[in-house]
């Protein structure tokens, strides 16, 4: 599945993706380079400084939430000196690459890392002899559902009492077949729905964040009119002037009006304070509202338009919070071309959506059919991610 990749000569292009149990619950993340990338497979100084370099640019708390534990694909030096690693914040454990399982000291290592207790994951694992012998060692194996010997290799694995994770099982099917063959747990999207329920009812209040965000979304909104709307709903009133009147807004006089608070403040700082009332009718979950100021962030990142944001957010919300897409694109009164994207994935923002939406599973093969390198649509997502998470952090200050 392997291809050469359009990506940054300096630095290795990763994806973050969410282990889940059967149940839904979150083991944790893997951050690991996307297919085809050097750092992936080739272990060279090269690859090793690409990958190195991609770390540098990165704060894991920014990307994984200050809780969540990380698995994290090792460089050479991680994987030669685990113990400077164990007070890395987030990190739970090492990813193994092919290559690394195959040196002639990698049983050394991988047993320095069990007593660092450091996890021990090895990546690709297609049961190579450098990889049996890591798994007296090793924690988990990860695992390609989308190989014909997959059930085998996870017996071989189980039969070692060592976990399986089940990459490249992101439709119905093949994580069934997943489950089936004994696979503990599977990578999957950034954040998994529990469900939505979609026979629940809009609210008044739900009702009127939607016409705000419709008018958000326009070309030039008019944002007396927002402020109209959010007036008569007293908590997104006290928060909107809060943040105008933080110190970050620079504003040295105090603002009392939300009228003045929202010209003040704009369009794009408004959009997610109206999101957040919005989806915590229905999500309840800080976790479900990163995930859907990311997707929206990403888009936008990867289509170079505003319109993205709006795009990427009604998809999310549509996804997340159980409410339908037709409904929401028709209440939001949003633009056809937007309404396409969300519908149908049509037109410039519908190719984008649908390679963010294909990088959160893990489906590279879909990435490539929307015509988008691999590489340009992961940092895109890497640029998403600590953006929405500040702006999150930011809602939740308030």
């Amino acid at each position: 599945m392997d291809e050469t990749l359009t990506a940054p000569a300096h630095r290795a292009s990763l994806n973050r993706l969410g282990i889940f149990s059967q149940d839904g619950a979150v083991l944790g993340y893997v951050l690991l380079p996307v297919p085809g990338d050097p750092a992936r497979m080739i272990g060279t100084p090269e690859a090793n400084t690409r990958l190195e370099r991609a770390y540098e640019a990165l704060a894991l708390t920014d990307i994984l939430g200050p809780r969540a534990r990380a698995f994290v694909w090792a460089t050479e030096k991680m994987f030669t000196d685990p113990a400077e690693f164990t007070e890395v914040p987030n990190l739970a454990g090492l990813i193994i690459s092919p290559w690394h399982a195959g040196r002639p000291d990698a049983s050394d290592r991988a047993m320095l890392m069990r007593e660092l207790h450091l996890g021990c994951l090895l990546a690709d694992f297609t049961g190579t002899p450098g990889q049996l012998a890591l798994l007296p060692f090793a924690h988990y194996v990860i695992i390609d559902f989308s190989r014909d010997d997959a059930e085998e290799l996870t017996e071989r694995a189980r039969n070692a009492n060592v976990s399986v994770i089940a990459s490249y099982a992101y439709d119905r099917t093949r994580l069934k077949s997943a489950w089936k063959s004994g696979a503990q747990f599977a990578i999957g999207t950034v954040y998994r729905a529990k469900g939505p329920d979609s026979t629940k009812p809009m609210t008044p209040g739900e009702l009127q964040c939607l016409s705000a965000i419709r008018i958000l979304g326009e070309d030039d909104p008019d944002l007396n009119q927002v402020a109209d709307i959010l007036s008569t709903d007293p908590e997104i009133m006290l928060r909107i002037l809060h943040m105008v009147n933080s110190a970050s807004t620079g504003i040295t006089q105090r603002v009392d009006s939300i009228h003045r608070a929202a010209v003040l403040l704009g369009p794009t700082r408004i959009m997610p304070l109206v999101m957040a009332s919005l989806i915590s009718a229905r999500v309840h979950d800080m976790d479900g509202l990163w995930f859907l100021l990311t997707r929206a962030a990403a888009v936008r990142e990867l289509s170079g338009a505003e319109a993205g944001y709006t795009t990427g957010l009604i998809s999310a919300l549509a996804y997340e919070s159980g409410v339908d897409a037709e409904t929401l694109v028709s209440t939001t009164r949003v633009s056809p071309d937007v309404t396409a994207a969300v519908l149908h994935g049509e037109g410039p923002l519908g190719q984008a959506l649908r390679a963010i939406v294909a990088h959160e599973i893990g489906n590279y093969d879909a990435v490539r059919a929307t015509g988008y390198d691999i590489a340009s649509v992961a940092d895109a997502y890497l640029t998403a991610l600590p953006w929405a998470l500040a702006t999150l952090r930011a809602l939740y200050s308030q």
